[in-house]
């Protein structure tokens, strides 16, 4: 019954993933971009930012150095940080990601500013981006434009956190002991352990 449960429960996932999956244009396969979005510009002359998630899934530090995109000439990372309970924005020249770690682009913290745009955009438009890493590996992303994070991206970070503890609990021997990254299961994958027990 567990099992059934939990399959059903990656069938609904599954279509989570595969949605994020088809807004890549370039993927590489040490470093992984996902969760992108981007917040409209409505006001001529008013900057706008862009958020995603950075997967590094090399066994060295990376780090984004340069972020380029056809709306602005003028693209920057920028880190929100509080200092003497003031909150303050500065640029930064790069951004560390590291060995097998996650960085969130995010509202109050790291973010990228778009500086005047060549044009307004709004809800329902999409801009786009390339993101160079230090190690060489350039991704380009076409990101969505939202007033706020998307609810799916919530309900998909929110999957891959249950899937994990639920992966856990109905397989104990899992492979995270051996220091193996995990991965949101896939139905191959699940489907194969499943012929094994």
């Amino acid at each position: 019954m567990k099992k059934i449960l939990f399959i059903t429960l990656v069938f609904f996932g599954q279509s989570f993933a595969v949605n994020a999956e088809q807004r890549d244009i370039s993927i590489s396969r040490d470093i992984s971009i996902t969760d992108e979005w981007a917040r409209p510009i409505i006001i001529a002359g008013r900057p706008g930012g862009a958020y995603f998630t950075i997967k590094n899934n090399n066994q060295e530090t990376d780090s984004l150095i340069n972020v380029t995109s056809s709306i602005s000439q003028r693209v920057e990372m920028h880190e929100h940080t509080m200092k003497n309970g003031v909150m303050k924005m500065s640029q930064l020249s790069s951004i560390d990601i590291p060995t097998r770690g996650t960085v969130e682009l995010k509202p109050g913290g790291y973010h990228i500013m778009i500086f005047e745009p060549h044009r307004k955009y709004t809800l329902g438009d999409s801009i786009d981006l390339t993101l160079e890493f230090e190690s060489g590996i350039i991704i380009k992303k076409i990101l969505e434009v939202h007033a706020r994070k998307p609810w799916w991206l919530e309900i998909k970070k929110w999957w891959k956190d249950t899937s994990f503890l639920a992966y856990s609990f109905l397989f104990p021997s899992f492979e995270l002991s051996s220091g193996v990254p995990f991965e949101t299961p896939t139905i191959a994958g699940l489907s194969k352990r499943f012929l094994i027990l």
